[in-house]
């Protein structure tokens, strides 16, 4: 279980506060809220000052151990969230995406280079021109076009 906070306006009374939901659910942690997903409850609130109850439209990400699987679901539309999912088999290449997201590359351009040029190498950091990749004590530097 995840929960973020979220800053909702009642649309009936216009009464601002903030709530916290769960983003991030695990099937079998998270037994508490297999309910109120099914049921849809955990997308619905209800107004303490008027008492409206109304949807609540938010991204979540549900995990089944033991199928090894998630589902997510993100907001599409006007002011939606809009997410890409890439997923890392080891947890060197989990760092490795971290790391170049965390630096401000495009990961997505990234991967396609990495994976026809540069066979076995790994990202290694940047400066204002150049992108290092690093395979064992090789160092490759390729300049930066922004």
């Amino acid at each position: 279980m995840q929960e973020k906070l979220f800053q909702l306006v009642c649309p009936t009374c216009k009464q601002e506060f903030y709530i916290k939901r769960d983003t991030i659910i695990n099937h079998e942690i998270d037994e508490n809220l297999v309910p109120l997903v099914t049921n849809r409850s955990l997308f619905v609130h209800t107004c303490e000052n008027c008492k409206t109850t109304f949807p609540l439209d938010y991204p979540v990400l549900y995990y089944f151990p033991k199928q090894r699987m998630y589902i997510g679901y993100q907001l599409k539309g006007e002011g939606s969230i809009t997410s890409t999912y890439i997923e890392a088999s080891t947890m060197d290449m989990f760092v490795e995406y971290v790391h170049i997201l965390q630096d401000g590359i495009d990961l997505e351009a990234i991967l396609p280079l990495k994976d026809g040029v540069l066979k076995g190498y790994t990202y290694d950091g940047k400066d204002d021109h150049q992108l290092f990749f690093r395979k064992e004590e090789q160092l490759i530097c390729l300049k930066r076009r922004d």
